[in-house]
């Protein structure tokens, strides 16, 4: 069994031998680490380890101050870190943030160890990249399901990593491939670069977010729960589920999309996939109720605009509702509250036009153009997180069921996303004009 290594930073030994204990077993001995003959008597100083008789599930290792504790970083390379606030010298506030700012240490799960339970502290703490925390005194129960909870997600990303090499070493080995294929092969090389880059740099973040906005607010219930009103109480079950839902989006989103391309890579007929002819649905009643959903989980019921006509279309109901649900959430997640968000739709001529309309950022040209499967668009209009997943699918389905998406857009102005979809499966492409 691989023993997961942990840094203990806490400048009271006590603290460390208490840390010890409970991470031990009943049946595990607790002795000094023997240091190799290629370690300094300096790193003897700023290191204790924990052994078994038995491989045990933990290797633990101490440094006694914020300093010694980065510089056996590089030499440890703990999966993770249980760091005091309180410390003389460097705080651990400080420690934390040196850590998520350097990109070789950034993955590394840190769990704050405090007996502080004031907001501004644990709020300053997340916005660092503290990923949970643990009060004093520490429940060994409480300390093993955060630990092991952590290191499951470090565990996550690591294969992710992992997953990402192989990507680039496939990369490379279709570009030693015979001069005959070499157009064809750098058309799938740039596909597969852009999909590592976007795993590798927004993939992890976008689902760690949410995934630590719900562990954080739940930490802060578990420690101010007896202090906190009804109000807060209130609101802060409100933003845990806000992020659940975020994150059950972004989930789905993903699966669909693999969902997608793994179709469209054993050739499957994907149209067919995406049609119905068995189950009837209104157009209207879908795009309002999914509307009216999503602006009043964002708090803008005032803002959204309908003007509907119904149409009976050949493609299955829950890719329309993906489609509707992602153009929705597109415009209001970029727009101002206060500001309009137009939903219309028509038929003409055996054609189904909708059309969604905000006045919000705007997009420019080169991010129109670059949409694409983990694409990450900008978030300072307002700290909106989101890949450009969601506009992927919609470009996907609506191209696969023959029909067109057109996106309008004028920086600063807003954007206006139209679908056209054919009515009648007899309808041909070419008959569906811009």
């Amino acid at each position: 069994m691989r023993q997961s290594s942990i840094l203990v930073i806490d400048d009271d030994p006590e603290n460390f031998e208490v840390i010890e204990i409970l991470l031990s077993s009943a049946d595990e001995e607790i002795v000094s680490d023997e240091v190799s003959s290629t370690e300094t008597a300096e790193q003897d100083s700023l290191i204790t380890s924990v052994k078994d008789k038995k491989p045990s599930k933990y290797r633990l290792y101490y440094a006694a101050n914020g300093q010694d504790a980065l510089d056996v970083l590089d030499i440890f390379k703990p999966d993770l870190i249980l760091l005091d606030i309180m410390m003389p010298g460097i705080d651990g506030i400080e420690v934390c943030r040196q850590i998520k700012a350097a990109p070789k240490w950034r993955s590394i799960p840190i769990i704050m160890v405090t007996a502080l339970t004031a907001k501004s502290t644990l709020a300053q703490c997340l916005e660092i990249g503290a990923d949970d925390f643990i009060s004093k005194p520490i429940n060994a129960l409480e300390l093993r399901a955060r630990i092991d909870s952590m290191l499951r997600i470090k565990h996550q990303h690591t294969r992710l990593k992992r997953l990402t090499r192989q990507l680039k070493k496939q990369r490379n080995y279709i570009h030693s491939i015979s001069k005959l294929q070499r157009n064809s092969i750098t058309l799938l090389s740039n596909s597969l670069e852009k999909l590592r880059q976007g795993l590798a740099t927004n993939l992890t973040q976008e689902l760690n977010s949410p995934l630590r906005g719900v562990l954080a607010i739940l930490t802060m219930l578990q420690v101010q729960f007896d202090d906190m009103s009804p109000t807060e109480v209130k609101q802060s079950v409100e933003l845990a589920t806000q992020s659940a839902h975020q994150l059950e989006t972004l989930l789905q989103q993903i699966l669909f999309y693999l969902y997608i391309e793994s179709k469209i890579a054993k050739k499957s007929n994907v149209n067919l996939l995406l049609e119905t002819s068995d189950t009837q649905y209104s157009s209207q009643d879908i795009i309002s109720k999914i509307s009216k959903s999503r602006a009043r989980r964002a708090q803008r019921s005032e803002d959204l605009m309908l003007d509907l006509q119904d149409a009976s279309l050949t493609m299955a109901e829950q890719y329309f509702s993906l489609i509707v649900s992602a153009l929705v959430d597109n415009a209001l997640k970029f727009s101002n509250s206060g500001t309009s968000v137009i939903v219309s739709s028509k038929v003409e001529n055996n054609l189904f036009y909708l059309s969604i309309r905000d006045m919000g950022q705007g997009m420019t040209q080169e991010q129109i153009a670059s949409i694409g499967a983990f694409t990450q668009f900008s978030r300072q209009f307002s700290g909106s997180q989101g890949l450009g997943l969601g506009l992927t699918l919609v470009q996907k389905i609506v191209n696969l069921c023959h029909g067109r998406l057109i996106i309008s857009s004028v920086p600063d102005q807003g954007t206006t996303m139209r679908i056209t979809l054919p009515i009648n499966r007899a309808y041909a492409p070419e008959d569906i004009k811009q």
